[in-house]
């Protein structure tokens, strides 16, 4: 009887071991598991911000190649930065065509809500992503705090906080004054202001919706250093920007594409 007790003890105690080797066989699988899981996760942003930002160099290159060919000559580029197909007027109301982008009306207030939807289902060319952040920027946060979330469709390149457009502006002073002409009238000049962020759809040849969503965004910034106004030796620099948000946290990548001059 007493030896029947001991083959019991026994057996109970190998069990309770290989219950514990496989808990703990079952507890490295998970872990591993898990890494390998957050490795392939980092693996896919980073060949994701990649991909963005040789889009952004081809984009630029297309860019200035095509302002050679139209006018017929090989120096026919300048200082450039990427921009949205976007109506600078603001958003028109009731107007249905695929031109009137938008997310402000002409009175600077933002759309409403079924304006901002029907605005999303027209982003194709050049779009404009809503990307929305929530920054800390006042470092501290009141009781009666009310979130501002900001919108990031801009590369703040030197970092001043503030939106600098690109295309024809009025001339200002030190003062930030208009300049008036001789004629009276203010002053006008061509002004190239912060890259704004170009959408990646997951299918570039349809409009932006549900099942045609952003998979990324990215901007650009051309630099002429090889003009024959300077050393002939310097290269073009294409510089171009990526940006993945839509995984939860932004990767950017800056490659440089050459093209060396005869």
């Amino acid at each position: 009887m007493k030896f029947f007790r001991a083959q019991r003890g026994a057996a109970l105690v190998i069990t309770l071991i290989m219950l514990g080797m496989v808990t703990a066989m079952a507890v490295v699988f998970l872990s591993i598991s898990r890494r390998e899981r957050a490795s392939v996760a980092v693996i896919t942003d980073q060949a994701g911000a990649q991909l963005m930002a040789e889009t952004a160099t081809a984009q630029a290159l297309s860019k200035v190649v095509s302002r050679m060919v139209t006018a017929q000559n090989p120096l026919a580029y300048e200082f450039s930065v990427s921009t949205n197909y976007i109506n600078r007027a603001g958003y028109a109301p009731g107007n249905l065509s695929a031109t009137n982008v938008g997310y402000v009306y002409p009175n600077g207030l933002p759309l409403s809500q079924n304006d901002l939807l029907m605005n999303l289902a027209k982003l194709q060319h050049l779009p404009r992503p809503p990307v929305f952040v929530d920054t800390n920027a006042l470092g501290w946060r009141p009781k009666n705090f009310t979130k501002i979330d900001d919108f990031r469709f801009f590369l703040d390149v030197n970092r001043n906080r503030a939106y600098e457009p690109t295309g024809r502006q009025v001339v200002t002073n030190f003062q930030g004054r208009p300049v008036v002409g001789p004629d009276g009238l203010f002053k006008t000049d061509y002004f190239v202001g912060d890259p704004e962020w170009i959408g990646q759809l997951d299918n570039p040849a349809a409009t932006h919706s549900p099942t045609n969503r952003f998979i990324g965004r990215y901007a650009y910034m051309v630099l002429p250093t090889g003009r024959f106004d300077q050393p002939l030796h310097w290269p073009l620099r294409l510089h171009g920007f990526a940006d993945r948000p839509f995984a939860g946290h932004q990767l950017h990548s800056q490659p440089s594409a050459r093209a060396d001059e005869a």
